[in-house]
């Protein structure tokens, strides 16, 4: 048999935007394959180009996600998306994404996040799969030293491992 090789992506790391800017989350994604693929801008050109339509930027980014078979799409600092339905920078739009490549998606961020999140059922159904607290996984020492309470969320996808 002939030998068969393709590039496989595990994860891709995002921070959200401010704003729930879903075009800058686009070319953000398009950095990160160049930076993985040692590429010269050639996937965030493409998205600068492209995202003045959410649609076919969602299209283009299901095709990568297909292509080099990514496992999952890590978010950070969730709680700068709008989660407000008919809005055309809501993360329900992103969320189409996952659905249409069955690439898992993990979400963390504040909890401020889960707040909004629940603020729209369809959403909420669809991201709170798992709901993690850091100071489970770390003791409750993390909070008290950090000052911090941060939540991570797995969301939606094939696998539901939490990181």
């Amino acid at each position: 048999l002939d030998e068969v090789s393709y590039i496989q992506i595990p994860i891709v790391l995002l921070t959200a935007p401010a704003n729930s800017n879903l075009k800058a989350l686009f070319i953000q994604f398009g950095q990160q394959m160049d930076d993985i693929l040692g590429l010269d801008a050639f996937y965030s050109e493409m998205f600068s180009k492209q995202t003045s339509n959410v649609g076919r930027a969602s299209n283009m980014m299901t095709q990568i996600i297909k292509k080099f078979s990514i496992g999952m799409i890590i978010i950070d600092e969730i709680q700068q998306m709008d989660f407000k339905a008919n809005s055309a920078k809501s993360f329900e739009n992103f969320l189409a994404i996952t659905s249409n490549s069955g690439v898992a998606l993990c979400c963390i961020g504040t909890p401020d996040a889960m707040d909004k999140i629940a603020g729209d059922l369809r959403i909420y159904r669809r991201i709170a799969g798992i709901t993690v607290k850091a100071e489970v996984l770390h003791g409750e020492g993390i909070r008290e030293a950090t000052g911090i309470r941060t939540v991570a969320v797995s969301v939606y996808g094939d696998s539901r491992s939490v990181l």
